[in-house]
């Protein structure tokens, strides 16, 4: 069931839609809007696919969900419960810097997806996300086997960090929009002084790397064939400098 636009006079009407079914298993619902809404909560014990993107508070309680495509506003709450099957997963945080609460729920989030095994973030600041990941902290991605991650910026180094809370990781693939190279003394960037030399040398399962470089076009042509020019301790790893 497609839910694109939805208006109900109140939550509880929706709400007893989507939880009075005994057959769903496929629900989306892009919009919906309800007067002085303060929330919706997602019940149902048949769904195991969902899409929803809604900038109210939002709690899943679906025990047999596999899959869930979603968009989470920080500034609001998002819980899932009781997804003991969820799988695979598609998030795109946003609202972080306008809320600081907005990373004690991205805390609690991914302690609900930290038995997926196929996820999906997208973010603007991936360091916004990182610290509760890392290894020193409790969560661990025990069943996740395959990670792709889109964002704006990111510190590589960080990101090596990362990995080391997915034990099982086969697959990866990052979507770099901007990689924040170190400067010199006169100000010019140097790409072997960045992150990704130590990205490339290092990480044996990474896939594909995508760099965009901004700037002057000379300084751009050098810096291509220095990132080119760096050993790949994978073998099927692909730069692509755009």
């Amino acid at each position: 069931m497609d839910l694109e636009v939805v208006r109900c006079p109140n939550e509880a009407t929706l709400e007893k839609h989507i939880s009075g079914s005994f057959v769903q298993e496929d629900l989306k619902i892009l919009r919906y809007s309800v007067k002085g809404s303060k929330g919706l909560k997602v019940r149902s014990r048949t769904l195991k696919r969902l899409h929803l993107y809604t900038y109210y508070n939002v709690l899943i309680e679906a025990p047999l969900l596999q899959c869930l495509k979603t968009d989470v506003n920080l500034t609001n709450q998002f819980r899932i419960i009781h997804s003991g099957f969820l799988d695979k997963v598609d998030i795109l945080f946003f609202g972080v810097h306008e809320n600081p609460g907005g990373r004690r729920v991205i805390r609690d989030i991914l302690t609900d997806m930290s038995m997926v095994s196929d996820l999906f973030i997208r973010c603007t600041f991936w360091e916004d996300i990182i610290p509760y990941i890392f290894p020193d902290s409790k969560l661990q991605f025990c069943s996740l086997s395959r990670l792709t991650s889109h964002h704006f910026n990111l510190d590589l180094e960080m990101f090596l960090n990362l990995l080391q809370s997915c034990p099982k990781l086969e697959y990866l693939n990052l979507l770099i929009q901007n990689i924040s190279l170190v400067y010199s003394e006169n100000r010019e960037p140097n790409a072997m002084s960045s992150t990704v030399p130590a990205c490339l040398r290092n990480e044996t399962i990474l896939e594909k790397l995508t760099i965009r470089l901004c700037g002057d076009s000379s300084i751009e042509a050098k810096h291509v064939e220095e990132i080119l020019a760096i050993p790949r301790c994978s073998s099927t790893c692909q730069v692509l400098v755009l």
